[in-house]
């Protein structure tokens, strides 16, 4: 079993990717509400050939739900660790 340190070690970095994750989706998300309606991203077809998924809001979303798993399974840990679980 981990100990409290190494369990919050853990959480600090896993916290971070999270928030940085989601600052990068709200930030694509704020330039391309700033282009007219037509020019928007998500209005083209799909094209994974040009790196374009078929549903890019989903995609970037998703990596940020994973990274905020990972937080989770750190908190419990360092909860766990901390005697607090």
């Amino acid at each position: 079993m981990e100990s409290a340190g190494e369990a919050e070690h853990r959480l600090r970095p896993a916290a971070y990717t999270v928030a940085r994750e989601a600052r990068r989706l709200a930030t694509v998300l704020d330039d391309e509400a700033a282009k007219p309606r037509w020019a928007q991203p998500a209005r083209d077809r799909p094209r994974p050939d040009l790196g374009r998924p078929a549903t890019p809001y989903t995609h970037a979303a998703r990596g940020v739900v994973a990274d905020a798993h990972e937080a989770m399974a750190a908190a419990v840990a360092a909860d766990g660790a901390a005697g607090n679980g």
